[in-house]
């Protein structure tokens, strides 16, 4: 073996390389949207004819669909109280 090839390869320098984390939160209104698809989506499925796995499926879409519808409209209400100055009332509905 000659000395050239004992020698480790060269690396190019490489250049900086900025790393952009560019995070866009959904619009309320997008995922309220895409909650109601997905209560459209199994509204007519046969819960009877379903396998288990399916039903568990099913009642975890529902369970965090409403979840989800929670606190998007909390969020909407609390923007148009803050927006409007509407004090709000400390009774629950």
């Amino acid at each position: 073996m000659n000395e050239k090839d004992l020698k480790e390869p060269s690396v190019p320098e490489q250049e900086e390389i900025e790393e952009y984390v560019y995070e866009e939160s959904t619009p309320w209104s997008e995922v309220i949207h895409s909650v109601f698809a997905a209560f459209s989506a199994i509204e007519d499925i046969d819960m009877a004819m379903s396998s288990n796995q399916d039903r568990v499926r099913i009642k975890r879409i529902r369970r965090k669909g409403l979840v989800l519808l929670d606190m998007g409209i909390s969020e909407i209400y609390q923007d148009k109280i803050e927006e409007y100055g509407i004090e709000e009332s400390t009774e629950d509905i």
